[in-house]
């Protein structure tokens, strides 16, 4: 069909992409920080890709670097329960009870912390000759109870963990994306938004497509190769 796979470079959401891609059979080159444990160095302070693994890389290149800092924050709720009012939105529910945030400081709090997964993209964008795309974060989903079948996720978290509001969830998605999209229009990035079929109609990650908790499933993934292929057959 092509030349060689495409290629795509991300942390944890890419496995659900690895899966979709192995369950069709379509050839797929996956390169998962998580199973690349020397794939990351610091260099004067700043995240960097590894030779080796800037070497492997080519265009078009599909990234999935970072993604889950809105989760980082707000998947669960705080200790002291937060909310926020985006301008942009003003009218979506603020939990009851919630301390608002102004959402200049979280959005603040947000990039501080995208800072290394942003300079992994510029390395790679600086490392191939070709377009590169930039995944756009799965939908939240509406799922609010904590997983019983998963113990990782309760050891991380604490047995006392609750999640927070999903409209919470959805702000914090928004102010992600949002500077996820203006970093790649500086950078030569192309943003790649969610597949349109994945929303329901609120806004919200389609049901039957949610994984563990911050995590689309395969069947998500499927979406996205799809539109991957759409992409590269265009």
């Amino acid at each position: 069909m092509f030349a060689a796979p495409p290629l795509c470079l991300g942390h944890s959401h890419s496995a659900s992409l690895q899966l979709a891609a192995e369950a069709a059979g379509t050839p797929l080159e996956v390169l998962n920080f998580w199973n690349l444990p020397f794939g990351v160095v610091t260099v004067d302070g700043h995240a960097r890709l590894a030779p080796e693994l800037r070497a492997r890389l080519r265009a078009p290149l599909f990234s999935l670097i970072g993604g889950q800092v809105h989760h980082d924050i707000g998947l669960v709720e705080h200790a002291r329960p937060f909310d926020l009012i985006l301008p942009e939105h003003p009218d979506w529910p603020v939990q009851p009870g919630a301390e608002i945030i102004p959402a200049d400081a979280v959005r603040a709090e947000i990039r501080a912390r995208m800072t290394p997964y942003l300079e992994l993209m510029d390395d790679a964008r600086a490392a191939i000759d070709g377009p590169m795309y930039q995944l756009q974060s799965p939908p939240i989903s509406t799922l609010d109870a904590v997983p019983t079948d998963d113990p990782g996720f309760v050891a991380f978290f604490g047995p006392d963990c609750r999640m927070s509001s999903p409209w919470l969830r959805r702000k914090l998605f928004t102010i992600h994306s949002d500077l996820v999209q203006a970093h790649c229009a500086q950078a030569g990035i192309t943003f790649l938004p969610c597949p349109a079929a994945a929303f329901d109609a609120d806004g919200f990650l389609r049901p039957g497509l949610n994984g563990t908790p911050g995590h689309a499933s395969p069947a998500y993934g499927a979406l996205q190769l799809r539109q991957i292929l759409a992409l590269l057959r265009a």
